[in-house]
């Protein structure tokens, strides 16, 4: 276990690939000379919930880290990661009970702490988000740790400006840990700050690939987006690249020389719960524009599916709500489509006009005037984060 933990991706230096290696060795040795053995049970499916790839990799750590909390229910790093496991395949609800429970359990214990108010997050829930933050303040001495935690729930409610220089703070403090490089790229990500996201030390695949699509870096993007989803088993990088760079074409046969059938892509890669189910509204997009009919049917029936398991499990972030908007702007439900994006800038979900180049599902309606009047107010609002940073206002761009 403590291999895998210092692996570049947890809190070491051993690269991930090494780390996984070795210690699934340890592990399969110590099960192999005593089977019930419960911390080896626990951390092989650490092992696996750390593998690269979608739902059937991380399937196999479940049952293991059930079994070692049967025989050990005390072990709150086995709970941990459980919870991680079931919220990667879409068990949202499992998922947040355990960080419930987890939290009561112990209040000072920073992974439930943390993983709670994310998961709050992802539900829009901030308020509870908050009371999770104020009831551990007065205890949990890790400054870093409170500050990112802060920064998180203060990015995620649309004020970014005031979350910047909190997040910075605990960067600062922690420039290697990947949770602090998280907080400090999702406040800059939201303010614009794409400059200052690549100059960041490490590396955070989504929002440096994203600094890269917005400055233009395709070829830069593309090679880093190959590179890490190659590392992480996961296609979602490279879907999103090609479909905001609009390249629906290279989309469809990335996806076609890599899976039978959109059946099972979605069995693999279901929609993360809190933010939509975007690679499949990507995908959609994609077959909509070569004229597939039937597979961009399919694709919607896949992202329908699971924004409705979001909102019957309650995660409806305002990423959600603006993947939702996507969804219907695709439908051909323009009106229900600009309620969502209502929604989601409601709940701080602020962007500058410009963004809009990049979302080529919403070209449709671009002459739409309710929704160039909710894109202003976006960018409105963005800008009152930036000056609030202390950032210069962005212009007003509406060109593709």
């Amino acid at each position: 276990i403590a291999t895998l933990l210092l692996s570049d991706d947890n809190y070491g230096t051993t690269p991930l690939e090494e780390a996984l290696s070795v210690s699934k060795l340890y592990l399969e040795k110590a099960l192999s000379i005593e089977p019930d053995n419960p911390d080896a049970l626990a951390g092989l499916g650490f092992n696996y919930r750390n593998q690269p790839g979608g739902r059937s990799v991380v399937e196999k750590a479940i049952p293991l880290l059930e079994q070692a909390l049967a025989i050990n229910p005390s072990m709150i790093d086995a709970s941990n990661w459980l919870q991680q496991a079931y919220a990667a395949v879409g068990r949202g609800a499992d998922a947040h009970r355990i960080l419930e429970e987890m939290f009561n359990r112990d209040p000072l214990y920073k992974p439930a702490a943390g993983n709670l108010v994310f998961s709050y997050i992802s539900q829009g829930r901030i308020e509870a988000a908050e009371r999770v933050l104020k009831r551990i303040r007065p205890f949990i001495r890790d400054e870093s740790f409170i500050a990112r935690v802060h920064a998180n729930i203060l990015t995620n409610s649309g004020r970014a400006g005031e979350a910047l220089p909190i997040a910075r703070r605990s960067y600062e403090m922690d420039p290697n840990d990947g949770v602090a490089y998280a907080a400090i790229a999702w406040a800059m990500s939201n303010l614009g700050m794409d400059d200052a996201i690549l100059e960041l030390d490490a590396p955070f695949p989504f929002f440096k690939l994203q600094a890269l699509t917005r400055l233009g870096r395709k070829e830069e993007g593309l090679k880093f987006a190959q590179e890490w989803s190659d590392r992480l088993g996961n296609p979602g990088l490279l879907i999103g690249l090609f479909h905001s760079t609009r390249q629906p074409q290279k989309l469809v046969d990335f996806v076609e020389t890599r899976w039978p059938d959109l059946a099972s892509f979605n069995s693999e890669f279901p929609g993360g719960l809190g933010f939509g189910h975007w690679n499949m509204i990507s995908i959609a997009h994609a077959y909509r524009k070569s004229g597939n009919r039937n597979k961009f049917e399919q694709a919607m029936k896949y992202a329908r599916a699971s924004h409705d398991q979001h909102i019957s499990e309650g995660f409806t972030s305002q990423i959600f709500y603006a993947a939702e908007a996507s969804y219907w702007v695709l439908a051909g439900d323009t009106d229900r489509a600009l309620d969502h994006l209502n929604t989601s800038i409601l709940k701080g979900n602020y962007f500058p006009v410009s963004s809009v180049s990049q979302a080529p599902e919403l070209d449709e309606i671009l002459d739409n005037p309710r929704f160039r009047a909710l894109v202003m107010q976006a960018h409105e609002k963005f800008n009152e984060q930036r000056v609030i940073a202390g950032l210069e206002p962005v212009p007003v761009e509406w060109s593709l």
